[in-house]
């Protein structure tokens, strides 16, 4: 899977991946996920959940310690941010903070965007998909992308999302990839209605 990561490297991917393990509710005699971090309380949870934006995200102490296990990883990476600047990290503590099930399969947030729900219609209408390709801050992108998770039944490859969101950081910040096809608004585009036509395929099927 990390073959396919742009901007988190192995060890960032892990980290990543045992902090929001550790964000989720455990019972007190489950052996803790990793040494670096402890097992956060529900109300850690619950204050990031609350966060309407990537700002307020900032001030939560379950960010902080995601941020300084995340800096000194950063040596050698092109970062989506100016280096020590940790506001990209914000955005994603907050969203990862919906998710509740770690489908661990590289599957790309976009492609499960489209993919059917159980109306037989895709997770989300394309005129909110729009919405959230077209988001004109960070602060809507965040609001946006809460209700992203939750159509999705608040499941998504952790990792997977995590990198996505620091590729969408560092686009709206101006540094857009050489190639189209790399853009983050393309390749979501690409696959949230190469899943959105494969549901209409198995309907003309039916």
């Amino acid at each position: 899977m990390t073959e396919k990561l742009r901007f988190l490297s192995p060890a960032q991917a892990e980290t990543v991946r045992n902090w929001w393990y550790a964000l989720q509710p455990h019972s007190e005699d489950e052996p803790e996920p990793n040494k670096r971090f402890s097992m956060f309380t529900r109300r850690d949870r619950a204050e990031l959940r609350r966060c309407e934006t990537p700002d307020q995200v900032l001030l939560l102490g379950a960010f902080v310690r995601l941020a300084h296990a995340l800096l000194p990883l950063e040596a050698g990476k092109q970062t989506p941010y100016v280096e020590g600047d940790a506001t990209a990290y914000a955005l994603v503590a907050g969203l990862l903070a919906h998710v509740e099930t770690d489908l661990k399969d590289g599957s790309s947030f976009g492609a499960r965007l489209g993919e059917t729900n159980d109306a037989d219609r895709p997770h989300m209408s394309a005129m909110r998909f729009a919405r959230l390709q077209t988001a004109s801050t960070e602060a809507e992108f965040f609001q946006l992308g809460r209700r992203a998770i939750q159509l999705v039944g608040k499941k998504a490859d952790v990792v997977m999302l995590a990198d996505d969101l620091l590729a969408w950081v560092r686009e709206f910040r101006g540094h857009q990839p050489g190639k189209p096809k790399d853009r983050l608004r393309v390749r979501w585009a690409t696959e949230y209605f190469t899943a959105a036509k494969h549901l209409e395929s198995n309907k003309d099927l039916a």
